[in-house]
C-alpha cells in the first residue's frame, strides 16, 4: 500500500469540503480511505462516489444555509433525501445516475453507522427511482468488476453482502443461471475447484 492511499484522501476528489465543519472533513475523509484501502473498491468507483457525495453536500448547504455538522448528518429527515434526489432528476440526471447517487449516500451512512456513531434511520426508507426495463446484455469486464465491488452495498447485514457477492461472482465467472446458482447446496461445492451444478433437465 503506498504512503498516499494510506494518509490521504484519494487524489481529485472534490467533495466541497468547505461545506462541511472539520469534524465532518476528517470524517469523509476517512469514507474515502474505507473504500480504497478495506472496500477496495476500483478509482473510477470511489471517484464517482465521491462526486455523488459531493453533489449531496452541496445540496445540503444551500438547502439549509448552515454548514455541515454531525448533528445535521443525523438529523437529516425522509423528505431532506427525497429533495435531493428530485433536484438530481430536474437538472436532467438519469434514473440509474440517481439511483447511483442514493447508492454512494446510503453507503457513507452505513460507515457513519458503524465507524462514526452517527445514525439516521430515514436514510433507510428511503427507494431511488424505478429503472427502466431493458434488454438483457452481457456484461462488459469493467461493469462486472464494478457490479461486483458494489452489490454488497445494498445489503443490510454483512452475512448478506458476502452472500449477494458470492452469487455475482458464480453468475459472471462460472456462467451460471440465476436458478442454478440458488439451487446450490454445501454438498455440491467437494473441495477442489470443482461444482457439481444441476442445469435444464436434470443435467449435472
Amino acid at each position: 500500500m503506498s504512503e498516499h492511499t494510506a494518509n490521504q484522501p484519494p487524489p481529485s476528489q472534490d467533495l466541497l469540503l468547505t461545506s462541511l465543519d472539520t469534524k465532518c472533513q476528517h470524517v469523509t475523509e476517512r469514507w474515502l480511505r474505507y473504500l480504497q484501502t478495506e472496500k477496495k473498491f476500483s478509482r473510477h468507483t470511489v471517484e464517482a462516489y465521491s462526486r455523488d457525495l459531493g453533489s449531496f453536500f452541496q445540496f445540503l448547504a444551500g438547502h439549509f444555509g448552515e454548514t455541515i455538522t454531525r448533528n445535521l448528518l443525523a438529523s437529516l429527515l425522509v423528505t431532506d433525501f427525497r429533495a435531493f434526489l428530485a433536484k438530481r432528476r430536474n437538472e436532467g440526471n438519469s434514473a440509474r445516475t440517481t439511483a447511483r447517487a442514493l447508492s454512494a449516500i446510503k453507503n457513507f451512512y452505513r460507515y457513519l453507522s458503524r465507524t462514526e456513531a452517527i445514525e439516521n434511520h430515514a436514510i433507510k426508507a428511503v427507494q431511488g427511482p424505478k429503472l427502466p426495463h431493458r434488454v438483457p446484455r452481457p456484461l462488459s469486464e469493467e461493469a462486472a468488476k464494478s457490479a461486483l465491488e458494489t452489490v454488497g452495498d445494498f445489503a443490510t447485514e454483512g452475512w448478506v453482502a458476502a452472500r449477494d457477492t458470492a452469487i455475482i461472482t458464480l453468475l459472471y465467472g462460472c456462467g451460471l443461471r440465476i436458478g442454478e446458482a440458488l439451487a446450490l447446496n454445501f454438498e455440491d461445492i467437494p473441495q477442489g475447484d470443482t461444482m457439481r451444478i444441476v442445469g435444464k433437465r436434470q443435467k449435472e
